[in-house]
């Protein structure tokens, strides 16, 4: 490949415009380069990065969730495997499996993760991704769904107090006089534990 600038001098203060010829043959994909400009007295290097497209953008592959996971989170990070093709990605969530409402939809460039922020527990979605570039768009070629955890408050009072000031073999021990430095709660339940509230009573002397 070849750039060319226009102008390809100044003597002033201008805007400088770069043109990529010889593409033909090269593989889509993301190619970094860099462009140094001289004067007399100073020569200033700048990085820059170009990205060459395919005429067909290509499908995206959803790699997470899973397609069918359970026990998701509220709003669990969307990933999917970027395409040399693509610069942009619209991501659409919906309830409804032929996307006739909208639940939320967010275009994101140059990346292949998203964080919903609207979702819900106890909820099954649907999710899909349609990849474009500045010259075409592609289709949304795959749905996935996920279905959220039920958000459940659960109490747990097996506490135990781990006692670091009492020799090894009493670190269990409950002393007045000697306060234990630690407690500890076994969570008995297969869950995803996504918030903890931790409540003492306790006298001072």
């Amino acid at each position: 490949m070849t750039a060319s600038f226009t102008p390809s001098s100044t003597t002033t203060d201008a805007t400088v415009s770069i043109s990529i010829s010889g593409t033909v043959g090269v593989d889509a994909n993301q190619y970094d380069f860099s462009v140094e400009g001289q004067s007399t007295s100073v020569t200033i290097s700048k990085n820059f990065t170009f990205k060459l497209f395919d005429n067909a953008v290509g499908e995206v592959l959803q790699v997470a969730p899973v397609n069918g996971a359970a026990n998701q989170v509220a709003n669990p990070l969307l990933q999917w495997d970027d395409l040399a093709s693509a610069s942009s990605y619209l991501i659409e969530i919906s309830e409804n499996s032929d996307f006739s409402i909208i639940t939320e939809s967010n275009t994101v460039s140059f990346q292949n993760t998203y964080q919903p922020t609207t979702l819900v527990h106890s909820t099954i979605y649907y999710w899909r991704v349609t990849p474009s570039n500045d010259c075409n768009a592609g289709s949304a070629a795959s749905i996935s769904l996920f279905q959220t955890a039920q958000d459940v408050c659960i109490t747990y009072d097996n506490e135990t107090y781990v006692n670091t000031a009492q020799p090894a073999n009493r670190q269990d021990e409950w002393n007045t006089s000697i306060n234990a430095v630690a407690a500890k709660v076994v969570v008995t339940d297969d869950i995803e534990v996504t918030n903890l509230s931790f409540y003492m009573r306790a006298t001072h002397g």
